[in-house]
């Protein structure tokens, strides 16, 4: 991707996804380390490789499957995406966000992100689950 998003690219990705999958998702899920199990979880799924998808770029990191997987959760129609591309992998603002664009233009109005993140709150242990409200951005 040249480091610019275009609505023309965020359509051909929707285009793409919508000729091959029924589900017109209500909400869109990024489903970080740990988390990918959730999507064995959807109802009816249907999974679809990220390197299948245009201007989709694959994952690095282990526990990052690159899948984008269709299906039900809780009754609404979901699209989870089994791991996400990083700052830290050499990937720009724009190919990191690109996903979460399209999964606006297949028509997810709520997101859900989960992440493995580090703390410094005394009592809390790896697996503890927790809302973010703030961030340090080191970048």
């Amino acid at each position: 991707m040249a480091n610019a998003i275009t609505l023309e690219i965020v359509q051909e990705a929707a285009a793409y996804l919508r000729a091959r999958t029924p589900y017109r998702p209500r909400v869109g899920m990024v489903l970080g380390s740990g988390f990918s199990g959730v999507a064995e979880r959807a109802l009816e799924a249907q999974s679809i490789p990220f390197e299948e998808i245009p201007h989709f770029v694959k994952p690095t990191v282990p526990g990052h499957m690159g899948r984008l997987v269709f299906g039900t959760f809780g009754g609404l129609e979901v699209a989870m995406m089994q791991g996400r591309v990083h700052f830290y992998e050499g990937h720009d603002a724009a190919e990191i966000t690109f996903p979460i664009r399209v999964l606006r233009a297949m028509g997810a109005e709520m997101l859900i992100v989960t992440n493995a993140a580090g703390g410094v709150r005394r009592g809390m242990r790896p697996g503890d689950i927790m809302a973010i409200v703030d961030h340090i951005n080191l970048i």
